[in-house]
């Protein structure tokens, strides 16, 4: 069994369909039909049923494909673990939300020496799960990481409701947690980090909320509430098109919700991403455009 037999038998289950994984693999279709045909001739077993529609996987490759993936995963980190021992440079890629990286994560990039080499999107939801799959070093989210990951709070952002200067909402100092629930509100799905860490917050307090409009980023959101009468945006996010911010508080206290960043325990590069964050929570620290955010004046804590 090879390592390039498993890489072709996950791009043919990833894909459905051998003519694709080629193309995946950079290989001939001849070549990967004899890898799949290699493996199933050491596993004793079909693999695939060739079908009209695609490559169906059979039982025994819904078997094979954990112990695949991870053998595929670690020898991919050990490649870069044996490139970086060569020339002592460590090379992170990061994962978060794609508002994320563009308010954040790449300008630190552009601005600070890291070793931040990619930034992949996501989902917030799934960031922290492609770092336990090794698909990513290190997670950028506004959801609580698993306990199975190491993890730490980098600061907190403002919960704020947006809206339009005319609206008499504009001219509140602050609106409760509890007033939501009667307002029109326009907030990320449930897919948002930052909405699963709302609802339960919302949750523990005995409040449900009955948004207007569901919607798949906060800048969708703030665009429709300045446009019109659609109704008023929840968000963590700066406010955009002139909308006016009016802070969320909990009985008269702040409602902030936590970012966070996770990696895998025992991670090769474990001191770097430990320092890299501590230098991305100072450079957030300065920034007056990403927010009200409460940065903590203690060292960078990790779990």
């Amino acid at each position: 069994m090879e390592l390039g037999q498993l890489r072709s038998f996950l791009a043919v289950l990833d894909e459905g369909s051998a003519t694709v994984a080629a193309d995946v693999r950079g290989v001939s279709q001849p070549t990967l039909s004899r890898q799949i045909q290699a493996l199933e001739d050491a596993c004793g077993t079909a693999l695939f049923v060739r079908s009209a529609g695609g490559m169906v996987p059979t039982r025994a490759a819904r078997r094979l494909e954990p112990g695949a993936r991870d053998v595929v995963t670690r020898a991919d980190e050990l490649t870069i673990q044996l490139a970086e021992l060569a020339d002592r440079e460590v090379r992170l890629t990061a994962v978060c939300p794609v508002m994320i990286a563009e308010m954040l994560v790449l300008p630190f990039v552009a601005a600070v020496p890291t070793p931040i080499t990619d930034v992949i999107d996501s989902l917030a939801v799934d960031a922290h799960e492609l770092v336990r799959r090794r698909l990513a070093d290190v997670a950028f989210a506004p959801v609580t990481p698993p306990s199975t990951l190491r993890s730490c709070e980098l600061f907190q952002v403002q919960l704020t409701l947006q809206c339009r200067p005319d609206d008499p909402m504009a001219e509140r100092e602050s609106v409760d947690l509890r007033e939501l629930a009667e307002l029109p509100l326009l907030i990320t799905d449930a897919r948002s980090g930052t909405r699963r860490t709302l609802d339960a917050l919302l949750a523990a307090r005995g409040i449900t909320l009955r948004p207007r409009l569901e919607v798949d980023r906060t800048h969708v959101a703030q665009a429709l509430t300045a446009g019109g009468d659609a109704g008023m945006a929840l968000a963590i996010d700066p406010v955009r098109y002139g909308l006016t911010a009016v802070p969320v508080v909990d009985h008269g206290e702040p409602v902030r919700l936590a970012e966070w960043a996770s990696w895998e325990p025992g991670h090769y590069a474990e001191e770097a991403i430990i320092a890299m964050l501590a230098d991305f929570r100072d450079w957030v620290a300065q920034r007056s455009d990403v927010g009200t955010v409460t940065v903590p004046d203690s060292p960078l804590f990790t779990s």
